[in-house]
């Protein structure tokens, strides 16, 4: 700090890189002032940091510099972002990140494992979730629900959540080498989520969260002193949390254990981990919160086609909002860009079937001249290449616009089906 106070009073630097917190220390040395107007500020992730000291610290320092600010995410509520920077110079939205190929897209799923405290309908939900294991591995589960405290027949809401999930990424992600996060309420969900996961044998799962004595997202800070947790941080991360949380982190980025990262508040922004294709749900999310944790899983990695939501807690219509207001930002750039709707950007699979029979159709329709659609030989001709004078003299391919137009459709047709 006491550096960067120095470098900018002297004002020889070309470019400085630095903190935003350096200027905490950095604006106490009265050599730390440069009143120039030929100074330009880039400010990175330009939300949440910016709206406290630390910044008007900055401004202090640099009173006529013009200050211009990047953010994923800009705060929405009273127009803070807007307020400390100015208005919008250009908006890059996700729905063209994805036609750019720069992000995967999204796809959204709501799930809810029935709750149903009937005899007979846990039994039936029990063998939904241990389908396919064996009697043996059927009573050893029942078992260690046991000696959790749980009685078979009445297995909690997290327990039936954890199944679902377990089932799910193994099912689907596992063989990919691709993981996933779970995002719950409470440091305490989060110890019992770990706890589940590991009973349903199925997938293996690692907790990051902050200290029990520090307050995390909106959870109590008295639920932080319970023994439950106090056991498990004392047990699993000790004296070293930097060393713990770094540990899981790397192993998170290979193809072994953990499958799953369980999390309240830490790792849903600024975590960038290729190999994370699904978010799991069960919190409460809102606005900025909420893109920010969805766009954990929609980095590109080569065995990833889209990013998967799967929501325990119903936030759909929330998710909606969020977009909806965000995508309003684009349309108030200053230079008045023109954004598409965002529809598409993220999928909800309970719709997303409703579009096969007109990518089905649009699919045929390049075959529309096909007489006798048993002829495998009348197909083959509209593809071919076809050899055709383009009136100058030169031979080109009269087939190779049909043939590109059939591939698009295929692709759109197929990649719908597979989702």
């Amino acid at each position: 700090g006491s550096d960067l106070g120095v470098r900018i009073g002297a004002g020889s630097e070309r470019i400085i890189f630095t903190l935003l917190q350096k200027f905490n220390s950095a604006t106490k040395l009265p050599e730390c002032q440069n009143a120039s107007d030929k100074l330009i500020v880039l400010v990175d992730e330009g939300h949440r940091s910016q709206s406290g000291e630390n910044h008007e610290r900055m401004r202090k320092a640099l009173p006529n510099a013009a200050f211009i600010a990047f953010t994923g995410t800009p705060l929405l509520k009273d127009d803070k972002t807007r307020n400390k920077f100015g208005p919008i110079l250009h908006a890059y939205t996700m729905q063209r990140a994805v036609d750019d190929g720069a992000v995967t897209p999204l796809v959204y799923e709501e799930r809810r494992p029935v709750v149903d405290v009937n005899e007979a309908a846990i039994d039936a939900q029990f063998d939904y979730f241990t389908e396919g294991m064996s009697e043996a591995q059927k009573s050893d589960l029942k078992q260690k629900y046991s000696t959790r405290g749980h009685i078979y027949g009445a297995l909690s809401r997290i327990d039936l959540i954890a199944f679902d999930i377990a089932k799910h990424f193994k099912a689907n992600f596992e063989h990919d080498g691709l993981k996933a996060q779970l995002a719950t309420d409470s440091k305490l969900s989060a110890i019992r989520y770990k706890n589940a996961l590991d009973a349903t044998g199925l997938v293996t799962s690692a907790v990051v969260i902050s200290a029990p004595d520090t307050r995390e997202g909106h959870e109590e800070a008295d639920e932080s002193k319970a023994p439950e947790v106090q056991a498990w941080w004392k047990a699993n991360v000790g004296n070293d949390p930097e060393a713990y949380e770094t540990g899981v982190i790397e192993d998170f980025s290979t193809d072994g254990p953990p499958d799953i990262l369980i999390v309240v508040d830490k790792l849903l922004t600024g975590f960038d981990e290729p190999r994370n294709a699904v978010l799991y749900i069960d919190k409460n999310l809102k606005g900025h919160n909420l893109l920010q944790a969805i766009a954990r899983v929609n980095r590109l990695h080569d065995a990833k086609k889209h990013g998967f939501l799967i929501d325990y807690r119903g936030i759909l219509a929330e998710l909606d909002t969020s977009i909806r207001d965000y995508q309003d930002l684009a349309a108030q750039t200053q230079g008045g860009y023109d954004i598409d709707d965002l529809a598409g950007t993220i999928s909800n699979v309970s719709t997303e079937y409703k579009r096969l029979p007109a990518l089905h159709d649009a699919l045929w329709a390049i075959f529309a001249d096909v007489a006798n659609r048993a002829d495998r030989e009348q197909f083959r001709r509209v593809l071919v290449p076809r050899l055709a004078d383009d009136g100058s003299g030169l031979s080109i391919d009269a087939n190779q616009k049909v043939r590109e137009d059939f591939y698009e459709a295929l692709t759109a047709f197929g990649m719908c089906l597979k989702l």
